[in-house]
């Protein structure tokens, strides 16, 4: 528990170049979903800051709190964004902010 932050978006006791990078990387791969499955790019997708602002909220499906922790340069997550519409992009108003677990979970029923 030494590495885990909750991120308030005041704390600087973490890298947050290194979060940061994870983050970028994160909406990179929802990017790359969304391109594979041919869903419609819009002008409201995704960021960083909107991912960045989920943490320390709860799982819209089992409501623990969305957390990270950073060791050396090692970003460990379980936020991850869930599309309301299976059909639709990673748009800001198509998504909820849902723990890896959940989210996984919700996608093998």
């Amino acid at each position: 528990m030494d590495n885990v932050y909750f991120y308030d978006g005041k704390s600087s006791h973490y890298n947050e170049a290194v979060l940061d990078n994870y983050l970028n990387n994160k909406v990179k791969q929802y990017a790359k979903q969304d391109r594979e499955a041919k869903r419609k790019w819009t002008t409201n997708y995704i960021t960083k800051d909107w991912l960045k602002s989920q943490f320390g909220k709860r799982c819209s499906g089992c409501g623990d709190c969305l957390t990270f922790s950073i060791s050396g340069n090692k970003v460990y997550s379980n936020l991850s964004a869930d599309r309301k519409h299976n059909d639709e992009p990673h748009d800001i108003n198509n998504i909820v902010p849902m723990c890896v677990d959940c989210n996984c979970a919700k996608s093998n029923r």
